[in-house]
């Protein structure tokens, strides 16, 4: 038992100084409460000095687990942990003399570079006279220790911009302006002096209070790690988010170029509120930034302004020559900052970490308030009576318009006039209901059925400031022949509250031209006549970059043939606009099952494609995704699924190549999904006139924790004839796919909770099932 504190213990936080002895003894009292009836062991001490907030915690825990010695780092002393990035570890420290806060990078070097780098780090010091602007943190001091570099830079209180992402989502537009306009002036000044900062990144862009931004540490990461590329993905993943495709083939060190380039990738960032390349690990990460092109800016982040997104186009561009060929060049296109972007960028910032409101009014802030209390008591009277004025004419409005139906509403409309008749449908003033049967015909007949008479078009009911709302609603007590015409950019299409509609396609396709229209709950079913079916049928045609489905499920009424495929993807509209630029494009689907169709995605699309498939069930007799052509070099194709089934279906992934042509890169990421295929059938297909031997290499699959069954290969080459052959997968990479046997909960059936997997041998880092999870799956219908 120790009344007093070991002498150790003294001398350590002496050294470091952190405590006086004096100091260390003042907790007495404190040591004793903790300890009560035990031993006042040393870690009682050092848990007492961290409750008076003598020690950080994670001074506390070094010091606990006898790393004491190690908080000192040249003149400084290390106060917690900021981050990592893979190269070398962040530390706020203090310098032990003067108590001056500073950013500190640790690092580890080999015997052999350990000399050579700590002089490179001493010239970077001694450059930071020269290079001490605001918008700059550079490396002040600098030294080794033990086989340990390390540099200090001044410490700028704020948050830095991917922790501003985290919490805030992406900046708003005019706040980005200024930063790239900010960014742009300091690495102008970096470059007046032959420098670069090497390491642009959300993690080193700190947004101070005032609205400044500093970017810390330039020049540092050249030093300790000058090359970049393939063989050297042992970075955390993000650390690759912005690498210039020329450092990753060649090796080269950061210049002006690629610097350029990382300005582009950054702005696009923060503009979006993900990465140019968001996903994968570290090493497709490097693949993407080689081979594929960045999209422009404005599919995801429309209102950015024109002179910023003119910039990031320009910036990030694979050759370097058709880059701005210096900093000065690229900071006049963004022109100087401006007052307005200046205080955009200070109120997200008092958004994050401005003070708490006081609780607490001054009297005579009272007084204002109770005076303007009858001025808001008049004006919310008067508000109350116009909307209530507003709300009769409405109502008088919507008398004279014709009312949407169903099918079956429109059905029981042309009985005789003796038949009971149908109850109609409100449209809620919010919301609007879809129409039915095709453009001026009238609504569908179900097979077998006469076409009955109804109204042909209705516009959608706007809201009572005039503008049309985000949602089409559809009514939910009988199936609904969807017209495509009442669908708007932008639209969620959805049931009445807690319903799911059903949505009969009984010819052609629901044509969808829109962008960004989001489908949620809805059950498609196809109900054709199979003489008069299209070759291909599909239930829903895509002729726009971007479409979401959630929480719906693709069926065909008849599981005979011809079955559809769910969803016909073609885009763009202009096959040349593919050919002149590289257009991207995403669709995503989840929480959606597919039974008696022929293929989940049919695609015909070309450009930057992206899949995502989420928590969702394929039962369909063909592939999942169905691609028209292998992708072209300058056409990387990402499939991302996460907790997906495949259940006596066909392959994932089919699509035809031809010899020739110089192929492009499909990356294949899935988390925690399991692949049992019919018998005999492989995860991919890949149909030509030769084994595809070329393509191996080009197919690339990770993730981690999916199960594949072992009677199905990884690839199978279909020849002219139809004939399938196995190819040996060796030369892929493959990661995260673990064969093994899986069990059911039933039979193979429609419902989705014979689908969830109950037994599996491999071996998993999770002991949680793998698959779709049925109990946010819809029940299909039919």
């Amino acid at each position: 038992m120790h009344a007093e504190p070991t002498a150790e213990l003294v001398g350590l936080l002496e050294r470091l100084g952190l405590a006086s002895a004096d100091r260390v003894r003042s907790v007495r009292s404190r040591v004793a409460g903790l300890a009560r009836d035990l031993p006042l062991f040393e870690s009682v001490w050092v848990d007492a000095l961290l409750q008076c907030r003598v020690l950080t915690p994670y001074q506390a825990a070094e010091i606990n687990a006898g790393r004491g010695e190690a908080l000192a780092i040249g003149p400084y002393v290390i106060g917690r942990r900021i981050g990592s990035a893979g190269y070398a570890d962040w530390f706020l420290a203090r310098h032990r003399d003067s108590g001056a806060r500073v950013r500190l990078a640790l690092a580890s070097a080999c015997a052999e570079r350990f000399s050579e780098r700590l002089q490179a780090l001493g010239e970077l010091a001694r450059m930071a006279g020269v290079a001490e602007i605001g918008s700059l943190a550079p490396v002040t001091d600098a030294g080794g220790d033990q086989g340990r570099l390390w540099a200090a830079c001044r410490y700028e209180p704020g948050p830095t911009a991917a922790e501003w992402l985290v919490r805030n989502g992406r900046f708003p537009a005019e706040a980005v302006l200024d930063i790239a306009r900010q960014i742009a002036i300091a690495l102008r000044a970096l470059e007046s002096l032959g420098m670069v900062h090497g390491d642009l990144a959300a993690a080193n862009a700190v947004l101070a209070d005032r609205g400044d931004v500093v970017l810390s540490q330039p020049g540092l990461r050249q030093i300790l790690r000058p090359e970049e590329g393939p063989s050297r993905a042992d970075l955390q993943p993000e650390a690759y988010d912005y690498l210039a495709p020329e450092r990753v083939a060649n090796g080269s060190p950061p210049n002006t170029a690629s610097e350029i380039f990382a300005c582009g990738c950054l702005w696009w960032h923060l503009l979006t509120g993900r990465p140019p390349f968001a996903g994968g690990d570290a090493l497709t990460k490097l693949r993407m930034a080689q081979e594929a092109k960045i999209s422009d800016v404005r599919l995801l982040a429309p209102d950015a302004p024109r002179v910023l997104a003119d910039a990031i186009a320009a910036a990030v561009q694979r050759d370097p020559r058709s880059r701005p060929q210096s900093m000065r060049q690229l900071a006049e296109m963004l022109g100087p900052p401006s007052r307005h972007g200046r205080e955009v960028l200070r109120r997200c910032l008092a958004g994050l970490s401005g003070d708490a409101a006081a609780w607490a009014m001054p009297a005579r802030a009272v007084r204002r308030w109770q005076e303007s209390a009858v001025w808001l008591s008049v004006t919310g009277g008067c508000l109350v009576a116009a909307v209530a004025l507003g709300w009769s004419l409405w109502q008088a409005a919507a008398a004279n318009q014709p009312q949407l139906r169903s099918v079956n509403d429109a059905r029981e409309a042309a009985l005789p006039s003796h038949a009971p008749a149908a109850t109609a449908i409100e449209t809620p003033v919010e919301t609007v209901v879809a129409g039915v049967g095709p453009a001026g015909a009238g609504p569908l007949a179900l097979p077998g059925q006469e076409r009955p008479v109804a109204d042909r078009t209705v516009k959608p009911a706007p809201d009572e400031a005039g503008r049309r709302k985000n949602e089409l609603v559809l009514p939910c007590d009988s199936p609904v022949a969807l017209e495509a015409e009442h669908i708007q950019p932008g639209h969620t299409v959805r049931g009445e509250a807690g319903k799911r509609p059903m949505v009969v396609v009984a010819g052609a396709a629901l044509t969808l031209l829109q962008e960004n229209v989001r489908f949620e709950n809805v059950d498609f079913v196809w109900k054709a006549d199979p003489q008069s079916a299209p070759t291909r049928p599909a239930i829903i045609e895509v002729r726009a970059s971007r479409v979401a489905f959630q929480g719906c499920s693709f069926q065909s009424a008849q599981p005979g043939r011809p079955l559809p495929a769910a969803i016909a993807w073609k885009w763009p509209i202009d096959p040349g606009e593919a050919e002149r630029s590289l257009p991207s494009a995403e669709i995503r689907i989840g929480d959606c099952v597919f039974r008696h169709v022929m293929t989940g995605v049919a695609c015909e699309a070309r450009g930057a494609l992206a899949f995502r498939f989420d928590n969702s069930i394929y039962l369909g007799r063909g592939p999942l995704l169905e691609l028209g052509h292998y992708p072209r070099v300058d056409e990387p194709v990402v499939v991302r699924l996460d907790r997906v089934t495949l259940r006596e279906s066909g392959p994932l992934v089919h699509c035809p190549w031809r010899p020739g042509e110089q192929p492009g890169v499909v990356s294949i990421a899935a988390e925690g999904c399991v692949f049992a295929p019919a018998d005999r059938t492989a995860l991919v297909r890949i149909a030509s006139s030769r084994v595809p031997e070329e393509l191996l290499g080009r197919i690339r699959w990770s993730g981690q924790g999916s199960l594949l069954s072992p009677d199905a290969a990884v690839i199978h080459w279909q020849d002219r004839e139809g004939r399938v052959h196995p190819v040996d997968d060796a030369a892929m990479s493959i990661d995260g796919l673990v064969r093994s046997e899986v069990e059911f909960a039933g039979p193979f059936g429609p419902s989705p909770a014979s689908s969830r997997v109950t037994g599996w041998q491999g071996p998993l880092q999770s002991s949680a099932a793998p698959g779709a999870v049925p109990e946010r799956l819809p029940e299909p219908r039919g």
